[in-house]
């Protein structure tokens, strides 16, 4: 039996009695264990309980079937919420768990559906009665939502050391306000809503279906959190029919909501905040309605939303979120991290803060989207009223490549600051966003010029605590990870590249580019090689790989990298064999069946003529091969971005690599499992990405796709004769 014991430390919360399971401070884990005591149990008669009394007076056992089933979902509720674990053990050995549940009609009124004991020192700790009166009526049904399954949820509180709001303790004088006092906020109250006492015969169509929110602070100050429920990446789904009154408690993950309905919903990510996703819950037979049905604990971190068919409103927080619309004319309302938008059918707005940073995936002046700048344009100092802040140097809209950039100065352009990159409109041409594509109707610069003074700068992209994948773009940027082991790629332009914690891959590409450090460089120990340079955290031991990068900035000083040469090995006509070093190496095997072995670096490798065997080392190399007869070796995890240069038709990417570029010629290729880059020519060609989420640029040919996913994307260049898809599924990306 698990003893219970009084709180020294007092709480200001008013749920706490002040009593827990368990010895230690309050916060410390409790293991308990239940039962479901049958006739002829044992009872303590000398302490805990009188005789007549809740043992003898309408005892009733619990039916395996449907009573018991319930009371372990509802010990489940508790526990995925807080330091708590509980074991079944059977009642008839050893005088039974440490909570035990039974009907009774003891001192049950017809009102009441059940009671239980605080944890106390006596035999009857923890026990919990439910009114056997009741048990074909208001007992009948237990499912989630039910008065029933809120019953249980209500008794079981007690027993683990909750008392109602709206009362004292002989330990804490603490009480809710009258306002917050109701089933919306803790499963502890008796009111429905704010002086709306809860009837038996059901006065709500909603009760909660697991602990809420202020519920959940009480039991983790007693018991401590639990940190390893809902911790991976978790999809919450709704109905747009379905009834719902609950909290969502969330460990960690990278996790979504996703709303399926015919009419709109709302999702709201911000911790706290209430979203209105199903049928709003019903009081008083209608006379008050409430919209607002799932709650975010807050405390609990959910990053992406997706919307049903109708008009949702979809609201991010200050992590990256992913908002995805799908249907319906969605307003998708973006918060202070590096969000991803997608819209989906229909004519959507998008809300952009001053302090995010946003990729829109699928922004169309067809479909009458719309860029809402209005908690943009509210930070903005010097712009006079009903001035365009695109005239006044405050905003600007630009081409880069195959997207619409939309930067803003938030103090205009004699501040001296530099302007943030806010939006990127994918594959948007910058001369067709008018004033219409504006909520507010301003006139972008029509040259697409920035003013005097309007220096443009790059993206700003911030990652997550989970191993993120983050790339740049063509102009500086700045791109910063948190924790997890995580892969950064600056891609053209001097970037700023900053992997936190972890042991991070950071790949600069072109420019001049910065890894940047927390601490001094003595904290750190440095070793360059010819492909790559280290840098290995003296505590902890965690290793960064650069590659292509050419300062490291500490808080002390900077440093420029220094790497070694790689080597060129050539061949002759004869077949042969030969290997290179541990840096970036060029190697030719001219004529001949020839052995070419690459080490360590990044290298190139070109069996010439013959039957070639082509084997790479631990980094990203370069094959070429020209003929059906040539054989690629690759190590699983050698590299995460090899390539090969076909020259000859009908290729297909062997397993492990990763790029596939296409000589001149006519081809047909198909991609392999992994994520694959295949990249045509000037001619027509036929391209298959296979498996995984590809990305096929065709070139300047009329080429055919086949897209087998949602995850691959087409990307044609300007001014070529018109492709054509195959197997393409409707959310598939084109450029």
């Amino acid at each position: 039996m698990t003893i219970a014991s009084v709180i020294d430390e007092p709480s200001d919360e008013s749920l706490v009695y002040g009593v827990k399971w368990g010895g230690g401070p309050p916060g410390t884990p409790a293991h308990l264990s239940y039962s479901f005591p049958t006739a002829g149990a044992q009872w303590d008669y000398s302490q805990a309980y009188s005789n007549p009394g809740e043992p003898t007076q309408g005892f009733l056992p619990l039916s395996a079937s449907r009573d018991q089933q319930a009371v372990a979902a509802v010990l489940a509720n508790w526990s995925s919420v807080a330091g708590l674990s509980f074991r079944w053990v059977d009642d008839a050995l050893g005088g039974g768990g440490d909570i035990r549940v039974a009907y009774t009609t003891w001192h049950l009124g017809p009102y009441q559906l059940g009671a239980a004991y605080l944890p106390n020192a006596s035999d009857n700790s923890g026990d919990v009665w439910l009114n056997a009166a009741l048990r074909t009526t208001a007992l009948a049904v237990w499912a989630p939502g039910t008065i029933a399954y809120y019953t249980l949820l209500h008794e079981v509180g007690h027993a683990l050391g909750l008392k109602h709001p709206n009362t004292r303790s002989d330990y804490s004088a603490n009480t809710l306000s009258t306002l917050d006092d109701s089933v919306f906020n803790t499963v502890m109250s008796s009111y429905v809503w704010p002086g709306v006492v809860a009837s038996v015969t059901g006065n709500i169509d909603r009760f909660p279906s697991t602990p809420m929110s202020l519920d959940i602070d009480a039991l983790q100050f007693l018991y401590g959190p639990n940190t390893s429920v809902n911790a991976g990446d978790d999809l919450y789904q709704f109905e747009g029919t379905g009834k719902y009154l609950q909290t969502v408690y969330d460990a960690g993950g990278i996790d979504t909501i996703e709303f399926n309905g015919a009419i709109g919903g709302e999702i709201d990510l911000r911790a706290g905040h209430w979203s209105q996703l199903g049928l709003a819950v019903q009081i008083n037979g209608g006379q008050i309605q409430n919209p607002d049905t799932v709650r975010i604990y807050h405390e609990s971190l959910i990053e992406n939303a997706t919307g049903g068919d109708g008009a949702d409103h979809l609201i991010g927080n200050d992590s990256n979120n992913r908002l995805a619309g799908r249907g319906g004319d969605d307003t998708l309302i973006g918060g202070a991290g590096a969000d991803s938008l997608r819209g989906g059918w229909g004519a959507d707005t998008f809300v952009l803060d001053a302090q995010g940073a946003y990729t829109i995936e699928d922004f169309s002046v067809r479909d009458r989207d719309r860029l809402d700048l209005a908690p943009v344009v509210r930070q903005f100092t010097g712009v006079a009223a009903g001035a365009n802040p695109f005239d006044t140097g405050h905003l600007l809209l630009a081409q880069v490549d195959q997207d619409t950039w939309l930067w803003a100065d938030l103090d205009g352009v004699d501040s001296g600051a530099a302007p943030h990159a806010l939006a990127r409109l994918l594959n948007t041409q910058a001369l067709t966003v008018t004033a219409e594509s504006f909520a507010q109707a301003f006139a972008p610069n029509a040259a697409m010029v920035a003013p005097a003074g309007f220096v443009v700068t790059g993206f700003l992209i911030i990652g997550t605590t989970g191993d993120d994948v983050l790339q740049g773009g063509p102009l500086n940027d700045s791109i910063q990870a948190k924790d997890g082991n995580d892969f950064l790629y600056g891609d053209a332009g001097n970037d700023l590249l900053n992997g936190g914690n972890g042991a991070d891959e950071i790949y600069g590409g072109s420019g001049s580019d910065t890894a940047t450090y927390a601490g001094l460089s003595t904290d750190y120990v440095i070793s360059s090689s010819v492909s790559s340079t280290t840098v290995t955290k003296i505590a902890g031991g965690e290793v960064d790989v650069l590659r292509e990068v050419e300062l490291i900035e500490f808080t002390n000083t900077t440093i420029t990298i220094t790497t070694n040469v790689g080597g060129v090995f050539t061949g002759t006509s004869a077949s042969e064999g030969f290997g290179g070093t541990e840096f970036d190496d060029q190697m030719f095997g001219l004529g001949g069946n020839d052995t070419l072995t690459a080490l360590g670096g990044d290298d190139y490798i070109d069996g010439g003529s013959g039957s070639d065997t082509l084997i790479g080392g631990m980094g990203n190399d370069t094959y070429v091969v020209d003929s059906a007869s040539d054989v690629i070796v690759e190590a699983a995890g050698a590299g995460s971005g090899d390539k090969v240069i076909v020259q000859f038709d009908n290729y297909v990417l062997p397993a492990e690599l990763e790029y596939l570029d296409l000589s001149t010629g006519a081809f047909v290729v198909t991609g392999n499992a992994k994520n694959n880059l295949i990249r045509g020519n000037d001619n027509s060609n036929q391209i298959d990405g296979g498996l995984g989420s590809d990305r096929m640029e065709g070139g300047r040919g009329a080429d055919t796709y086949y897209v087998d996913i949602s995850g691959d994307v087409v990307v044609e260049a300007d001014n070529v004769a018109v492709g054509r898809g195959r197997g393409t599924p409707a959310d598939a990306r084109f450029g």
